[in-house]
């Protein structure tokens, strides 16, 4: 199937559109991966194949405008390139669909939720969705929201199991990753320097410099190592969203994860969607901790006993696969894929109904 991919995260971008890739579909991103070297580098470029470069030219040729970090309204997506695809998946960003609805609903369009702003892409795809298109949700968590728009699929974010090699745990180290941690999310932000304080602690991610222990933006192949090699990762859940794909990561790796209870932070009206206490079993694949006396204890614990550490790490790299590896979540969205096709209204029926329908269509 041709796939057109609208995205605005560039790590979802390259791991949905490699799954996408190797599952033998020809996609398309407008996405980071149309710029070049990829935006801001948190991802390696991806090859597409000649589909992708053909795909390229033919948007440029018909006179297409994009910038990974532009407003909808900044781009230009021609109907006539459209045309060339069998299926739009439109990442989570309603004002895509705002701007653009009139050129991608030539084709069926599939809206994949990523668990952001949750309540109120909900009211914004009401119309959307009214109008026949499909959505995709990345939790089961996001069908108890109120005035849900519902759902075709639920289909989680995948992860390419040989990206993780084995767990090393040789750094006796706190990891965590979060961009600007201290401007975003204050309140997280001083409990984890709470917890760091006496403690070898690293934060991933950029605009951390004023932060105990930054160390920048990391390359994916760093993280991966960082990942591999520091014994825990704390995981604080803010804003509140059901999983995201840092905590994917660190599961997958081996890492042994400690978890914030986002309610301990944000509240529990504020916390209602979180999916992580549902994933984690405390004390046997990671850990849920409300407090800093439980997260110091059990983090001191970690970091004093590798083997212990690896042994939960060792679980929680076996839970994660069942949930996210890439070529169990490529079969759920074929299965939907196969849906979309055979309900798409292009398609010609069998017989001479179809043939004529088909005549119609090519005319009007």
């Amino acid at each position: 199937m041709k796939i057109l991919y609208v995205s605005i995260h560039q790590a979802l971008e390259y791991d949905e559109l490699r799954m996408f890739r190797d599952a033998g579909h020809e996609v398309f991103s407008l996405g980071s991966q149309l710029t070049e070297p990829a935006f801001h580098g948190l991802r390696p470029p991806l090859d597409l194949g000649p589909f992708g470069a053909t795909m390229k030219a033919r948007f440029d040729e018909l006179g297409g405008r994009y910038a990974f970090d532009a407003p909808p309204l900044d781009m230009v997506i021609p109907e006539a390139f459209v045309d060339l695809f069998d299926v739009c998946i439109v990442m989570h960003d309603v004002g895509i669909l705002h701007r653009h609805w009139h050129a991608l609903s030539r084709i069926p369009v599939v809206w994949r939720s990523i668990g952001v702003d949750l309540v109120g892409a909900e009211w914004a795809m009401q119309s959307y969705r009214a109008r026949g298109c499909y959505v995709v949700r990345y939790s089961p968590a996001e069908l108890a929201m109120p005035h849900a728009v519902g759902t075709d699929a639920v289909i989680r974010f995948p992860k390419k199991i040989a990206d993780f090699k084995p767990w090393t745990g040789t750094e006796a180290a706190i990891f965590k990753v979060y961009a600007d941690f201290r401007n975003r999310l204050r309140a997280e932000h001083d409990f984890v320097e709470r917890l760091a304080a006496g403690r070898r602690f690293l934060l991933g991610g950029g605009r951390n410099e004023d932060s105990v222990g930054s160390v920048g933006i990391l390359s994916y192949e760093r993280l991966l190592e960082m990942l591999r090699s520091c014994r825990v990762y704390f995981y604080g859940a803010g804003p509140p969203a059901p999983y995201t794909l840092n905590f994917i990561e660190a599961w997958l790796a081996g890492i042994p994860v400690v978890a914030l209870r986002p309610e301990a932070i944000y509240g529990a009206q504020d916390s209602r969607y979180a999916e992580i206490h549902r994933l984690i079993a405390h004390g046997r694949d990671g850990f849920l901790v409300s407090t800093l006396e439980e997260a110091a204890a059990i983090c001191d614990r970690l970091l004093a006993d590798r083997d212990y550490a690896a042994r939960i790490g060792a679980r929680g790299a076996a839970k994660a696969a069942q949930l996210f590896r890439d070529d169990v979540i490529a079969r759920q969205w074929n299965r939907l894929l196969k849906r979309v096709a055979a309900a798409d209204p292009r398609r010609p029926r069998q017989g001479i109904v179809g043939r004529l329908r088909a005549r119609f269509l090519a005319a009007s």
